[in-house]
């Protein structure tokens, strides 16, 4: 263990009976080393991924699946889907495509999978 670390270890709050468990000790290291979800930044990071490249000869097919990816630590919940399908018809290049799928009432995103024939 480095000196910065020291110096981290010995800033945590834990108790002194806990100092002496190597357990104890090695899960608060391992609480304050864990890298924090920032859900702003992923939803940030989740719609700048829609419309990021205008003009871009994308197909709607990368755009869907390149969406998918994103939302796993959004906590969009059940908002997930909806959101991945509304992203997508945003994104579509094709305006007879995107025209239909916005005359759809509701569409799920499977539906707007197969309209738009990903």
């Amino acid at each position: 263990m480095g000196k910065d670390c020291v110096q981290i270890y010995l800033n945590l709050n834990i108790s002194g009976k806990d100092r002496n468990d190597v357990l104890a000790c090695l899960t608060a290291l391992e609480n304050y080393f864990k890298t924090q979800c920032n859900v702003l930044y992923e939803h940030y990071v989740f719609n700048s991924h829609v419309s990021t490249i205008p003009g871009s000869q994308l197909t709607a097919t990368s755009r869907v699946y390149g969406n998918l990816h994103l939302p796993s630590s959004c906590e969009f919940g059940s908002l997930t889907d909806e959101l991945i399908r509304d992203g997508s018809v945003i994104d579509l290049i094709d305006w007879g495509t995107k025209g239909e799928l916005l005359r759809e009432k509701s569409p799920t995103l499977d539906k707007a999978i197969d309209i738009a024939s990903f």
